[in-house]
């Protein structure tokens, strides 16, 4: 029975995708309002722009409104305090939980061919984005009654009146009554692909096809003007060649996996970002030090303590754990030469020089 309901999973997936990707390639969907079958546009860059201006205008209008019809922002987060629904902590909870979904992410990475981890690591970070998007629902709480909400409520609308059509004409244009309830109707029904979505498509045959042969010019038109979906696969299509060229590239299994190739991507950055800074310290020590095995240098501040930790080898670290445990245990002042590890070193030193 569960070999028959994952067929039928995998399946029904597989069709999604075809029609995602049918969706980027024409450029449009269809939803159906009434009588009505309506052709949802993904927005362009210039329609983009034109309802950000409208939405700054909108602010503009509203910035001598009577106060007391709105809830600015000290206000919004003095009531949610005041009745508990909200504090500052819980910002810095979400950052906390922000990179504890990175920190796992790498792990599903390091550990994707662990099938058991895999899945303990997944449903963690199912669990985890739950709790930030719970947390963000409090975080918000009465925003809709702002201006800012309400400017961001104009431009959507924006939106959606330059890019759905029937019979080929924007629908809004010819709509002589109930537009509020078609706009809430068709917000409703209007849905963005997500960013995992999009990275699957590009796995697909009929699109690697499509995209081996064309590149950038696949929609037979400058990125510009491209909608925002055809560009968002362009640059994950991108993305998966350059990844494809790296001399570590992550196996088939890691790329078609969003969570696990974002852990790739982590993993590479942070190793780049420890190697840049190692160089760094190294350059500027390399003229004062020149013939030195080794040297001591004062940090400022815990980040640089980690940087410059960083740049010794497994084996140096350990001696200095062991060191700091041997201070801590004395519980009194210890000599330098007394300390085991430097012992230790002294009389290798030591023998080989005999030899």
């Amino acid at each position: 029975m569960n070999v028959i309901t994952d067929f039928i999973s995998v399946e029904a997936n597989k069709h999604n995708l075809k029609n995602i990707l049918s969706r980027i390639i024409d450029g449009y969907y269809k939803i159906k309002v009434k009588k009505y079958t309506l052709k949802v546009k993904p927005p362009s860059i210039k329609i983009e722009a034109s309802a950000e201006k409208y939405h700054n205008y909108i602010l503009e209008n509203l910035k001598y409104d009577d106060a007391d019809s709105w809830l600015d922002e000290n206000r919004r987060y003095m009531i949610l305090q005041k009745y508990g629904i909200w504090n500052l902590e819980q910002n810095k909870d979400i950052e906390q939980k922000i990179k504890d979904i990175d920190k796992l992410k790498v792990e599903l990475y390091k550990h994707y061919s662990l099938s058991d981890t895999r899945s303990l690591i997944k449903d963690k970070l199912l669990a985890i984005q739950k709790e930030i998007d719970d947390l963000h629902h409090k975080k918000y709480t009465f925003y809709e009654h702002t201006k800012e909400s309400y400017a961001s409520l104009m431009k959507n609308r924006y939106i959606v009146e330059n890019t759905v059509y029937y019979k080929n004409r924007l629908f809004f244009k010819g709509l002589k009554r109930n537009k509020l309830y078609y706009h809430n109707r068709i917000a409703s029904l209007v849905n963005d692909l997500s960013i995992k979505d999009i990275r699957q498509v590009v796995h697909m045959e009929q699109w690697k096809m499509l995209w081996e042969a064309s590149k950038t010019m696949i929609f037979n038109k400058p990125i510009i003007e491209c909608n925002q979906e055809q560009k968002i696969i362009i640059s994950v299509s991108q993305m998966i060649d350059n990844v494809r060229q790296h001399p570590n590239c992550p196996s088939e299994d890691i790329l078609r996996d969003s969570d696990a190739l974002d852990g790739w991507i982590i993993y590479q950055n942070e190793k780049q970002e420890q190697e840049r800074k190692k160089q760094t310290i190294e350059n500027s020590l390399t003229s004062k030090h020149k013939n030195a095995n080794e040297v001591f240098v004062m940090a400022k501040s815990p980040e640089e303590i980690k940087n410059i930790m960083a740049m010794n080898d497994p084996q140096t670290r350990q001696d200095l754990r062991q060191m700091h445990k041997h201070v801590r245990e004395q519980k009194k002042e210890v000599k330098w030469q007394d300390i085991p590890s430097i012992r230790q070193k002294a009389i290798r030193e030591h023998k080989s020089e005999k030899l």
